[in-house]
This record gives C-alpha cells, sequence and structure tokens, in this order.
C-alpha cells in the first residue's frame, strides 16, 4: 500500500474512490482501477488497496454525519441536529436552514456558519459539516418532517398530561416533560390564529412567551432546545425548525398540525 493511497468522496451520485497514482493499484469487486481513475462504491463494494486479496468490504454507503470535536470530546448529531456542548444539556444548536445552509442558533440568535468552529460550554468547538449536495437534502423516505407531523396536547385543568407525535404511519407518546410546556405554549398560539393566513399563525413576541410562562429568556432557550432533542430522538428530520424565529424576537411553533386535547 503507497502512502497516500487513495481517496474517497462523497458526491451527489453517492461515494466514489480515486486511485492517487499507487504503485500496486486499488481493486474494486476484483478489477484494477486505473491510476488518476474514479469509481463509483456502495455498501458491499469490496476494495483492495496494493493487493486484490486483501480487500475491505464497505459496510455502509450513508450520507456524511454531521459531528463537532473539542480537544477528545466528540459530540454526534441527532439526525442532522447538532446539540453543544451535549444533547443533555445543549445552549448552542447547529442544523441546516433554508436552501441547506448551515446555520447555528445560540440565544435566540440564528446565523449562517462561518469558519469551522462555534463557542458552546465556554470551548470553541469544530464542526465537521456534510457538504451541501442533493443527496444529502434528499433524506430517506422514511424520515417524518415537520409538515408530515401532527402534534396532539393532551391537558387536564390546564396542565400538559402528555405529548403525542403522529404521522401516516406511526404514533409516539412522549410524555409530558417540563421542556414541551414551551409547545404548548406555542400551539396554543396557532390555534387562536386559525383565521390567519398559514404564514402569519402563531407567532409571538419572545417576551410575550416568557411573561406567560414565569419564566426568563434563558430558561427559553434550554426549553427550545430540549424539545427539539426529543422530536430529533423520536425520527423527525430537521428538528431545529421546530422553533421558528423572526428577526424582530418572534416565535412560533414550526408544525402546522396540532391539536389540543382536554382529558
Amino acid at each position: 500500500m503507497s502512502g497516500e493511497h487513495a481517496i474517497f468522496r462523497w458526491t451527489a451520485e453517492g461515494w466514489q474512490v480515486r486511485d492517487l497514482g499507487s504503485t500496486n493499484g486499488t481493486w474494486i469487486d476484483g478489477k484494477r482501477l486505473h491510476a488518476g481513475r474514479t469509481a463509483r462504491v456502495g455498501r458491499g463494494t469490496r476494495i483492495g488497496f496494493g493487493s486484490e486479496e486483501a480487500s475491505w468490504e464497505l459496510a455502509s454507503d450513508d450520507a456524511p454525519a454531521l459531528f463537532a470535536t473539542c480537544g477528545s470530546q466528540l459530540v454526534r448529531a441527532i439526525g442532522e441536529t447538532l446539540f453543544l456542548p451535549e444533547s443533555a444539556d445543549p445552549e448552542v444548536l447547529v442544523a441546516r436552514g433554508e436552501h441547506g445552509v448551515w446555520v447555528v442558533e445560540s440565544k435566540g440568535a440564528i446565523e449562517p456558519i462561518e469558519g469551522e468552529f462555534v463557542a458552546a460550554g465556554g470551548e470553541a468547538w469544530r464542526l465537521h459539516l456534510p457538504e451541501a449536495l442533493a443527496m444529502t437534502l434528499d433524506h430517506d423516505a422514511g424520515t417524518i418532517t415537520l409538515d408530515q407531523t401532527a402534534l396532539r396536547f393532551e391537558v387536564h385543568d390546564g396542565s400538559l398530561v402528555r405529548v403525542v407525535v403522529s404521522t401516516l404511519a406511526d404514533e409516539s407518546d412522549l410524555g409530558a416533560p417540563r421542556h414541551f410546556a414551551l409547545l404548548l405554549e406555542l400551539a396554543r398560539a396557532r390555534v387562536a390564529d386559525e383565521d390567519k393566513p398559514p404564514d402569519e399563525r402563531g407567532w409571538r413576541h419572545q417576551e410575550e412567551v416568557t411573561a406567560a410562562m414565569g419564566i426568563d429568556d434563558g430558561q427559553l432557550y434550554v426549553l427550545s432546545h430540549r424539545a427539539r432533542k426529543a422530536l430529533a430522538e423520536a425520527g423527525v428530520f430537521n428538528p431545529a425548525r421546530t422553533v421558528q424565529r423572526r428577526r424582530n424576537r418572534e416565535l412560533r411553533l414550526g408544525v402546522p398540525k396540532v391539536e389540543i386535547c382536554e382529558i
């Protein structure tokens, strides 16, 4: 095997391998790949470096994953949403925004990512962002999008009892953790605005939401991140859009289909 033998690259058509002019060649399913040539590879492809016999098998051809590192620490995304410095207690969220552009949300501000690093937990985290190619944006057919999601809030005497997320194919009981109280407050705003055009339903000033819930801005950010994490773990694609924001400090629930049931 040569010191720099071959390179793998993710493209819109999937994974490719290119021989870098190695001495003894790269072998794809028993056939030698000429120096400088590229071949597509997929799950189950056998790849040999310098020898046809000593081959490796590609176990997965999934799209590259989003993750971040800080020294020896590594945090992986849940779906396509990264919670830093840790998913259990996030203060920064990294996700795809409009048109596949990666954005970072911190303390309610959403900005396109510039450079390789973001600050979270008092440390600089290096981001490893997959390329925004067509194939990465065409998520699996089984993935749940927000438009395919419905949230049912079951309440008793005004208190949240449980939240149920449902699609055409499945229904999941998410319980009633405290962070879903924020989604309930925003769901009530959506229901109250049913007579408005869809693009204008449910928007509320942040100060109005925090006052109604008796919390401050910091607590709102924590509840928002934890609610998104719960939906990510339930399989919802790009849960960063669960709580949408506008530049004038307005926010709303990004799930258009909501139901509030008194039990």
